[in-house]
């Protein structure tokens, strides 16, 4: 069997190797500018390939690796077929391979990585570090080495390039020196949280005579630069994301033991006692005040089986923190219609924390939206949509039923078309309890 390997919109050599029927064959593929591709594959047949068979294709770039059983009988000779449609973020060698192969095996196949229209364009012209690096870099620090302040501003400035980091962390740091200033000699650890709660929520000269608050202009987070640590620091109006997240990153720098938690759509604090050895939920929406997780279960219905499986309630150790606080770049991009490099996101944050139930649904919805921009809004009827499109909405489709059905399969359950309401209800009946407080 003659394989001819070229790749198409580059320059690269095209190269033939003879190969009789093999378990497996494999190719390596050198990649010098990143882009889109797609692997393209046109079998030439001297005889119809037998009933029943399958042949494995694979490939393998430094970022993904990609399998997928095809029935070589639904394949037409001479007529090519795609696969893999896989972003290269860096020049390097890619590998692909075809196993399977019976005696029918096709008198030649084409093997072509086809570079296509950039999903990524922004990325690639980026004047900062590319996106998918830069939160690969973020994820791949060590337990002891992850600063929140400093990762969360990284983070932010990716939805937001204007944001200045070091500027923010010199507010932060002023922040930790005012509280230092309210502690007592030898503070325990208790003592150092209730002047962190006292300096953020209750009024005093310390901030100005402006506390921190939630954000009731938009209570839903629907402004994403509302969940930006910077935009919470300047104007003092904060949401469940960027409100537990600073607590947090100030809480680090006086020494105390912090993690974050979930609820459905929602971030809150768990406090680690060293005196007592106990764990202590805060609601930093309303305080920062104590909350049980039956109070969570009863405001944000979650099932057992959630609990059970980590999706909920669960302290997140700090390299799943930092995955948690990158959600909102996905949600930036999401905004922006460009539902691919949200895949992308979901995917490499997935990887740090696979119990994420938003990040699988976000994942699931991605897909949707492609199929909606692709083929909804344009066929009336799935029969209308041309055969060689055919296989990319089954490909859509699938995707899209299956990281819904992962989630359900944790345990994880469409919130109620009325959750948003109750949840703000709870936010402003808890306000109004602090207030008094």
């Amino acid at each position: 069997m003659k394989i001819l390997l070229t790749i198409i919109g580059a320059l690269f050599a095209g190269i033939v190797v003879n190969v009789s029927a093999n378990p497996e064959t494999t190719w390596d593929l050198e990649i010098d500018a990143p882009g889109t591709y797609q692997l393209e594959i046109n079998h030439i047949f001297v005889q119809a390939p037998e009933k029943g068979a399958r042949i494995l294709y694979g490939l393998k770039t430094d970022e993904h690796t990609y399998r997928r059983p095809i029935y070589i009988s639904t394949v037409r000779s001479n007529q090519p077929f795609r696969l893999f449609l896989t972003d290269i973020y860096r020049p390097q060698t890619v590998q692909v391979s075809i196993s399977g192969m019976t005696a029918s095996v096709p008198k030649q196949t084409e093997v072509r990585m086809v570079k296509r229209p950039a999903r990524f364009e922004a990325l690639w012209e980026n004047n900062h570090t590319n996106t998918i690096e830069r939160l690969k870099a973020l994820l791949a620090l060590p337990e002891d080495q992850i600063n929140v302040a400093e990762v969360k501003l990284n983070i932010d400035q990716i939805v937001k390039p204007s944001i200045d980091i070091e500027a923010s962390l010199n507010k932060i740091d002023d922040m930790v020196t005012e509280i230092k200033s309210m502690l007592p000699e030898s503070p325990t650890a208790s003592e150092t949280l209730l002047a962190l709660k006292r300096y953020l929520y209750e009024s005093g000269e310390w901030n100005n005579y402006q506390p921190f608050q939630y954000n009731f202009d938009d209570p839903l987070g629907t402004n994403i630069n509302h969940k930006l640590l910077p935009t919470y620091i300047e104007s003092r109006k904060g949401n469940c994301v960027s409100m537990p997240f600073l607590f947090i990153a100030l809480g680090e720098r006086l020494g105390l033991d912090l993690n974050i938690a979930t609820a459905p759509l929602h971030f809150f604090v768990k406090f680690n006692d060293p005196d007592t050895g106990s764990t202590y939920n805060l609601e930093t929406t309303s305080g920062a005040n104590l909350s049980r997780d039956s109070w969570y279960r009863q405001q944000m219905p979650m099932t057992d089986q959630a609990i059970q499986n980590g999706i909920y309630l669960r302290a997140l150790n700090k390299q799943e923190m930092v995955a948690a606080m990158a959600k909102v770049v996905a949600e930036h991009y999401a905004e922006q219609g460009q539902y691919e490099i949200v895949i992308e996101l979901s995917e490499l944050l997935l990887q740090q924390n696979p119990r994420d139930a938003e990040l699988l649904t976000k994942k699931g919805s991605a897909y949707y939206k492609l199929l909606e921009q692709h083929y909804i809004k344009r066929y009336p009827d799935p029969k209308l949509i041309p055969k060689n499109q055919q296989g990319y909405f089954r490909y859509l489709s699938d995707n899209n039923r299956f990281w819904f059905a992962k989630a359900e399969s944790m345990g994880w359950r469409q919130p109620t078309s009325d959750y948003d309401e109750k949840y703000l209800q709870v936010v402003r009946k808890d306000a109004a309890k602090h207030k008094k407080f």
